[in-house]
């Protein structure tokens, strides 16, 4: 397992290697890691902070925002 170590705890994003491989999903993920990368710091869009890969799982380490479920914000309002 080759999965990245001390980002402390957060959301991870996890994709099935086998579906990642199948009908050109591969360039999008690829794509989608470079626009993380890319927006790093924005204000409206959650930082990659590192990916990982095992035999069955590709990862995607995101920074954790602390301002509870996005859900309860829009009822509030």
């Amino acid at each position: 397992m080759s999965l990245v170590r001390g980002l402390g705890k957060g959301p991870v994003k996890f994709i099935s290697r086998a579906k990642a491989s199948s009908n050109g999903n591969a360039k999008r993920i690829f794509s989608e890691k470079a626009a993380l990368a890319d927006l790093r710091g924005h204000p409206n869009v959650v930082d990659l902070r590192g990916t990982g890969k095992d035999d069955e799982h590709l990862y995607f380490y995101m920074k954790p925002l602390l301002g509870g479920a996005l859900h309860k914000h829009f009822r509030a309002e």
